[in-house]
């Protein structure tokens, strides 16, 4: 279950996808297929991205970036020394 749900957007204020937080409190980002240019549009979600990364709207070209959360960067330590 998702956290409530904010825009994420490009510099231009285009919406690239909607970010929150799941079940165990990692940052997660749906990401739209389009940017979608108004924050009453719905994107169509392409994919639910936890790790890192870089992110071109379909509108204006412009780039923005996705950070792996620290909690995630956590859990993946902890599975590694299992």
């Amino acid at each position: 279950m998702m956290e409530r749900l904010r825009e994420w957007v490009c510099e231009n204020g285009h919406v690239l996808g909607m970010a929150g937080r799941d079940g165990r409190g990692v940052s997660v980002l749906l990401l739209y297929r389009e940017a979608v240019s108004d924050g009453n549009g719905v994107g169509e979600v392409m994919a639910v991205v936890e790790g890192a990364t870089d992110v071109r709207c379909s509108i204006c070209g412009r780039t923005r970036s996705w950070f792996m959360d620290g909690k995630l960067v956590k859990r993946l330590a902890l599975a590694l020394r299992e």
